[in-house]
């Protein structure tokens, strides 16, 4: 399934910074109240392994990893502001009465948010994926939930920030595509 993204203009990319991604402190932070920066990732998350968990090209839901459930946990606490913002909108079946879960263990993978009834994806992506290294997890990332039957959709930081009704209305009707096929 092609990759959804939403086109914006140069002129609205997101500010250019200067100095390593690490220094770079977006709008979109995380809010927890333990951390004042996120974790890092290296150090105790799983969302960069590389792995195949699940039913490998079948199609079917891959399994829950119980594994993995800790991690989600902590980062359904450690949830960025953009990653609340769109959990706003989609939470308590708002769209087309499907349910969301954020945060959810899908394989080896843990992801941003997995509505199972629209077999859907949707990931929030923070500036480190613009990075070579990062893009390319993400790639082979898509790759495995692709090869499960679920369709992912990326929306950057920027895109939560700016531009969240076009957002939702990709997200609307992708959700109302999926339902079609069923």
């Amino acid at each position: 399934m092609p990759e959804h993204r939403l086109e914006i203009p140069p002129n609205q990319e997101e500010e250019k910074t200067t100095g390593s991604a690490s220094q770079h402190r977006s709008d979109c932070s995380y809010t927890s109240k333990h951390h004042h920066q996120p974790p890092k990732a290296q150090n105790w998350s799983p969302l960069f392994q590389r792995g195949t968990g699940g039913f490998e090209g079948s199609g079917a839901i891959p399994h829950y990893n119980k594994k993995l459930k800790p991690f989600a946990r902590r980062l359904r606490a450690d949830q960025t502001e953009c990653e609340n913002r769109l959990w706003a909108k989609v939470r308590r079946k708002q769209i087309l009465d499907v349910q969301f879960y954020r945060q959810r263990p899908l394989g080896n993978y843990i992801v941003d948010f997995y509505a199972p009834k629209a077999k859907l994806v949707i990931e929030v992506d923070g500036f480190h994926h613009r990075l070579k290294k990062y893009a390319q997890r993400d790639e082979v990332r898509d790759a495995y939930l692709e090869s499960q039957g679920l369709q992912v959709l990326r929306f950057s930081n920027t895109q939560i920030r700016k531009k969240i009704d076009k957002v939702m209305q990709t997200i609307f009707d992708t959700v109302s595509r999926n339902l079609e096929k069923e």
